[in-house]
């Protein structure tokens, strides 16, 4: 019994310590709002087709072509203020919230992807815009995750054209 408090209690502090050092990598600051638990992600288990879990894994870890991060990587390094999207109008930061639910460009495959969610928990799709961001980001429903998976895919390959 004694073992099993001690072992316990130390995942608990190594959870907590990897949770809160993940503070100090801006690039991950999307990541920390919806990743809350220390475990392995449904998605990597439920999507099959590589591309699509490739496309999902690469939205949550910020490792795509999002104005957020390719300002990062010009020199002189570009404010954050100044990175905005290109691909509509609107004049605002070019993050992963306005990729997935705002950027009016996606507007037709977002349709879908909100129907698809509507369709199995409308809750998730309630509150203001960041908090819908996180709740379809942390949802475990398979499917939910698959059409993610099919719309950040589609909006890419959209984005890599134009």
């Amino acid at each position: 019994m004694c073992i099993h408090t001690v072992k316990e209690s130390l995942y608990d502090r190594f959870q907590t310590d990897c949770m809160n050092s993940l503070k100090d990598y801006p690039v991950l600051r999307s990541f920390i709002l919806f990743k809350n638990d220390f475990r392995l992600e449904n998605y990597l288990l439920c999507v099959r087709d590589f591309r699509i879990r490739k496309c999902i894994a690469q939205f949550r870890l910020s490792s795509h072509n999002l104005a957020i991060e390719t300002g990062r990587h010009v020199k002189p390094k570009l404010p954050v203020e100044l990175r905005l999207c290109k691909f509509c109008n609107l004049n605002v930061l070019e993050d992963e919230c306005h990729h997935l639910l705002v950027c009016p460009r996606f507007l037709d495959q977002r349709i879908k992807l909100l129907c698809s969610i509507i369709s199995i928990n409308e809750k998730i799709l309630e509150g203001d815009v960041h908090t819908v961001f996180k709740n379809v980001m942390a949802c475990k429903d398979d499917t939910i995750i698959f059409n993610l998976g099919v719309y950040l895919k589609k909006c890419f390959k959209i984005r890599k054209c134009s």
